[in-house]
């Protein structure tokens, strides 16, 4: 578990890095392209979080069945 704490850590930093950097004006003037639309950097930021964000409910799901952990 520590360990997947500190690579989470690890991978997450550089991203905290860059956004306490980022210029909000840039962001939304950097655009991708994507096979489901296309966002600004501004959305893929938010995106980012989104999708950590339903890790951490999937994995708090897993655990409130009554059948974790299985033995």
């Amino acid at each position: 578990a520590n360990a997947a704490l500190q690579d989470f850590a690890s991978a997450r930093k550089p991203v905290l890095d860059f956004i306490e950097r980022a210029n909000e004006e840039d962001l939304k003037n950097h655009i991708s392209e994507y096979p489901t639309g296309t966002v600004n950097g501004h959305q893929n930021l938010l995106f980012i979080a989104a999708h950590c964000a339903r890790h951490t409910k999937q994995i708090a799901e897993i655990k409130a069945n009554p059948k974790f952990p299985k033995k």
